[in-house]
């Protein structure tokens, strides 16, 4: 139970994605389906762009998760299907486990990520 950190130190932050976190997200995702079937799922991003490049790698990686197709359509069943939501659209949904893909890492050809934490830095981001 609580908060898990898994580190992406290799991610980089290019035009409001992070392709390397995205996948290790995916990678997340058939994680958590083999090991926690019984838990609902959700995929909480900062901006749409890494919302939605994380949904089309679920999608190219699905067909290939045995298990995807039961745990989706059991969720569903219940009404707490598996979703992929930016922060402004999340607010009121739960799930057993919901992964958080902050998105942030260095940029190409720096050493050291932007200290710009989009909304979440703004009067109340951090409310939930």
């Amino acid at each position: 139970m609580g908060l898990h950190l898994i580190p992406v130190p290799n991610g980089i932050y290019e035009n409001q994605m992070n392709k390397v976190e995205a996948m290790r997200v995916v990678d997340a995702i058939v994680e958590h389906i083999s090991m926690r079937p019984e838990d609902s799922l959700g995929v909480v991003t900062l901006n749409i762009k890494q919302r939605d490049l994380i949904a089309e790698l679920w999608e190219a990686r699905r067909k290939s998760i045995t298990q995807a197709e039961d745990f989706e359509q059991h969720w569903d069943s219940e009404g707490m299907g598996l979703f992929f939501k930016n922060l402004e659209n999340v607010q009121g949904d739960e799930r057993d486990c919901i992964l958080i893909s902050t998105t942030f890492g260095k940029p190409p050809g720096v050493s050291k990520p932007r200290q710009n934490f989009g909304p979440i830095s703004r009067q109340g981001g951090g409310v939930v």
